[in-house]
């Protein structure tokens, strides 16, 4: 309770000055009237003393009561006058409690790069290539030189004397694989080229690959990866002429000379027949056996 009458008592104070200094800046100089009321509140604070005991002691109808006066009405505030011209403007332009309204939220947020097509938009067009687009891998072995064992991979000397393997002939469409030993010196080797260009492109739509293969050139030296490919285009053979001139294959066509073939399976790359005796219409006829039985 004393508290109170402590803070009453500031309060009255602080209105009583405030009241003053309105009435000198008015150009008032009369002096300021003090309520009697509050004249003997002061004289009767005074006469409380916080060692006099608890303040139970005290009558309430001793302690004084204070009127607060209220605060002015808005309206009774006065507008503060803001000189405009520093800032280059007119006071009409002026709007007192102007509160910013943010933009519009769309005007806040970056442009946005647009939505990329669709991702298959973006893939150049590739060709799709067929499961069996190339021949399977070249079997590993072992290798053999009797019917049924895996072939290895022979090279022989294309155009240009580039290497050139026996894989090479094989193919997606490829079933079987006919290769035949030549001499460029012999006349009977000239005479069975036409039969054998006939029965390759016969029997090219069913899987047959035909390879000639040259052993000697017409001086009855080994012959080079040129005159096997001049050989191939006199005669327009359909499959491809390369030379031996190791030669290679004769493990396989002992003993090696002109005029033999061999049949090899173009998947299992297994030896399915040996001949010591090229005959065109035999040999069509063997390939054919076997095509119709697979």
């Amino acid at each position: 309770m004393r508290v109170l009458m402590l803070i009453s008592f500031v309060l009255t104070a602080c209105q009583q000055d405030t009241d003053a200094d309105d009435a000198r800046a008015a150009g008032d100089t009369s002096p300021v009237e003090t309520d009697d009321a509050n004249v003997s509140s002061d004289a009767a604070l005074a006469d409380v003393r916080l060692a006099d005991g608890p303040l139970s002691d005290v009558p309430l109808s001793d302690v004084p009561l204070f009127d607060f006066a209220p605060p002015p009405d808005a309206d009774q505030v006065p507008d503060l006058a803001i000189d405009a011209a520093p800032f280059g403007l007119d006071a009409d332009d002026i709007e007192p409690d102007a509160v910013a309204v943010p933009p519009d939220a769309a005007e806040l947020v970056p442009d946005v790069p647009a939505l990329p097509p669709d991702a298959a938009e973006l893939v150049p067009d590739v060709p799709v290539l067929p499961p069996d687009a190339g021949p399977p891998a070249y079997p590993l072995g072992p290798y053999g030189e009797a019917l049924g064992d895996v072939i290895a991979d022979v090279e022989f000397l294309g155009p240009g004397e580039a290497p050139w393997f026996l894989s090479q002939a094989r193919g997606p469409e490829v079933r079987l694989i006919m290769v035949v030993t030549v001499a460029a010196w012999c006349p009977t080797c000239e005479r069975k080229m036409g039969p054998t260009r006939a029965f390759s492109a016969r029997l090219a739509q069913r899987g047959l690959v035909v390879v000639v293969a040259m052993l000697e050139n017409a001086d009855f030296d080994p012959a080079s990866g040129a005159q096997a490919a001049a050989w191939g285009e006199r005669y327009d053979l359909v499959g491809p002429s390369v030379s031996d001139p190791p030669p290679n294959l004769e493990p396989y066509l002992r003993p090696i000379r002109r005029e033999k073939y061999l049949l090899v399976d173009a998947e299992a790359m297994t030896i399915e027949r040996v001949s010591h005796a090229f005959n065109p219409a035999e040999a069509e006829r063997a390939a054919t056996d076997w095509l119709d039985a697979r």
